[in-house]
């Protein structure tokens, strides 16, 4: 999702790439079948469609690779990384406007323990 948000914050691209460390995410991007969590990755197709629209013809590409290993700011990532973990997790209004509110699994936990 943020790797849609960097693209769309672009102009004049044609083919982007965006790198993932988990097999099972990329898989899940192809089911159709419902699921838990299926609902970020419907998610995740309309940003896609919205970048289609923004930049005809645009090719992207996700690829696998093991850690980040070679990647480009993989190094900074990281380290951004590790400052969420230490100092928490970002301003909510920085994060993409879904994920400001409770996830749906809080949302039942906290109506289940009532």
């Amino acid at each position: 999702m943020l790797g849609t948000k960097l693209i769309s914050n672009e102009w004049n691209i044609w083919l982007a790439f965006i790198y993932i460390d988990n097999r099972a995410s990329i898989t899940a991007t192809q089911l159709t079948k419902p699921s838990p969590g299926h609902y970020i990755f419907n998610k995740l197709h309309k940003s896609v469609n919205t970048l289609w629209k923004k930049h005809l013809g645009i090719k992207i590409k996700i690829k696998w690779v093991p850690g980040h290993k070679g990647v480009e700011g993989n190094k900074c990532a990281d380290e951004e990384a590790k400052k969420v973990i230490t100092m928490g997790s970002s301003d909510k209004g920085k994060l993409l406007k879904f994920l400001r509110k409770m996830l749906p699994e809080q949302i039942h936990s906290k109506v289940c323990a009532q």
